[in-house]
């Protein structure tokens, strides 16, 4: 598990056996609100990983900084948008304690869920890191 997504886990967790503060108001604000923006970051938190990719470039250095540039790369557009998803999946669980409405609960877990699905084992980081690098070895030899 993620540290990002670890955190999230803790937090639903003390709230849900914790007794949550109950409804605020009968307008239930919060869940509104968190399911917004549940549903709201999706988007960016695929989108904006691969903008990150797409602009990125490898410097003209030798080989092996050149890898160690593009993994830079991959690992910042996980983080934006591991953070993008936490974020949502947080406000949610704030959302539950505030307002006890399980829905906010169910929102988190299924953000919790999708987070961790988008997270790389090695595999498919060190498959990512040869298919850049032999892309970039073609830019290099005009091909």
């Amino acid at each position: 598990m993620s540290t990002l997504a670890s955190g999230v886990v803790i937090a639903a967790g003390a709230a849900y056996f914790a007794k949550p503060m109950g409804a605020v108001d009968n307008y239930a604000v919060m869940v509104l609100a968190g399911a917004a923006l549940g549903l709201g970051s999706l988007g960016p938190a695929i989108a904006v990983p691969k903008l990150v990719l797409a602009n990125g470039k490898a410097p003209d250095a030798e080989e092996e900084q050149q890898r160690e540039a593009l993994l830079s790369q991959y690992t910042t557009s996980k983080i934006i948008g591991s953070a993008l998803l936490e974020g949502a999946a947080m406000l949610n669980v704030v959302a539950y304690f505030l307002e006890a409405n399980p829905l906010s609960l169910i929102i988190a877990g299924i953000l919790i869920v999708i987070l961790m699905g988008i997270i790389p084992s090695r595999n498919r980081i060190a498959e990512w890191l040869d298919m850049r690098m032999l892309e970039v070895r073609r830019q290099g030899s005009g091909l």
